[in-house]
């Protein structure tokens, strides 16, 4: 009687230790942190909290999935499967066994072992994630505020949930706001964001310059910023050209601070 007592309470507790599954659809998460493997040597597609990662947005309504990432996501008509595993699972079956390690590896804030409900987005069409790995994108559920996605070259984005009354922030005043580009970032979320990204990566690249003493790469960021807030100027109050404008300029900066 002792034992199946003993066996009971340990099933139950199986069941109770996975947190409660989310439903997703018709919500909005945003890209907390992106984090990448800190054990591997070579050179991955991103870099720790890429500004051109944090602070996009991934949408999932009932008949498509949407994002701002740098990657096209086309998936219509999903439908998740749902699974169980640990986080450490999770890393493993959707990264590989060469770059997955753990949830230790990825210095995630998050007990590997823990176990997590598991969604698998099954498109009608299109795709959603890494198609390099030739499978859609994985959503490890840690909670109702916590999201991880595997994503492209073995980045895990932590997700949250987007908070619809947030307010846009960028990285300016926006009382101080003249442009009518300025002023229409200081209307848009998503638009704001951007302008949050681009600040802060191109003071990186020039704490870069200045730490590495590279005085191409310190001229290199100063100017291109300078003719690049004359071509989003000249966006006037035009979301998409804004939008497309500024992800082009998060490509450029990062493209120079590797060098390339």
């Amino acid at each position: 009687m002792y034992k199946i007592l003993i066996f009971v309470l340990s099933f139950v507790a199986s069941i109770v230790s996975y947190a409660a599954p989310v439903n997703i659809e018709g919500t909005a998460w945003v890209v907390k942190k992106a984090e990448i493997n800190t054990e591997l040597t070579r050179t991955l597609q991103y870099q720790y909290n890429d500004d051109r990662l944090v602070g996009r947005v991934i949408t999932f309504n009932k008949g498509n999935i949407e994002a701002n990432l740098p990657e096209d996501t086309d998936c219509q008509q999903p439908e998740y499967k749902e699974s169980k595993s640990t986080v450490d699972g999770f890393i493993k079956s959707t990264i590989g066994e060469a770059d997955s390690a753990s949830a230790k590896s990825y210095e995630l804030d998050v007990n590997g072992k823990e176990n997590v409900f598991v969604l698998t987005p099954e498109c009608h069409k299109g795709t959603f994630g890494d198609i390099n790995t030739g499978r859609n994108s994985k959503l490890a559920i840690i909670s109702n505020n916590k999201m991880l996605i595997n994503w492209y070259d073995g980045t895990i984005l932590v997700m949250a949930p987007l908070d619809s009354k947030e307010k846009p922030k960028p990285s300016f005043s926006c009382s101080n706001a003249k442009s009518a580009s300025e002023k229409t970032i200081c209307s848009d979320y998503e638009l704001s964001s951007y302008d949050k990204s681009i600040d802060n990566a191109w003071k990186e690249a020039k704490d870069l310059a200045r730490s590495s003493d590279n005085q191409y790469l310190s001229e290199k960021v100063t100017s291109t910023q300078k003719k690049w807030l004359k071509e989003r100027n000249s966006c006037g109050d035009d979301k998409v050209c804004l939008k497309n404008n500024m992800k082009k300029r998060l490509e450029e900066i990062s493209s120079m601070a590797n060098g390339e």
